[in-house]
């Protein structure tokens, strides 16, 4: 399964929520798990997407770090490391 995880900033989700959106769907992400850490400000998101790398199951699931860039246009480029 390609499953992992990541932090998304607290204030993106509140005052850009359409970015999120953006953001998952670019990424092909579907969340399974989130949860808000009050100490980092962050929500850890935690699910599938087609750019994480495959695991074996019973494996501890990885952390990521997304990057985004913005492009003309609206659109986004997302580096997943």
């Amino acid at each position: 399964m390609r499953i992992g995880k990541f932090y998304m900033p607290g204030c993106l989700v509140e005052k850009q929520p359409d970015r999120v959106v953006q953001i998952f769907f670019e990424m092909k992400f579907v969340p399974v798990r989130v949860e808000y850490l009050w100490s980092k400000s962050s929500f850890l998101m935690e699910g599938v997407s087609s750019k994480f790398r495959e695991i074996k199951e019973g494996t501890e699931i990885p952390f990521y770090e997304i990057t985004i860039n913005d492009l003309q246009e609206g659109k986004i480029l997302i580096s997943v490391r």
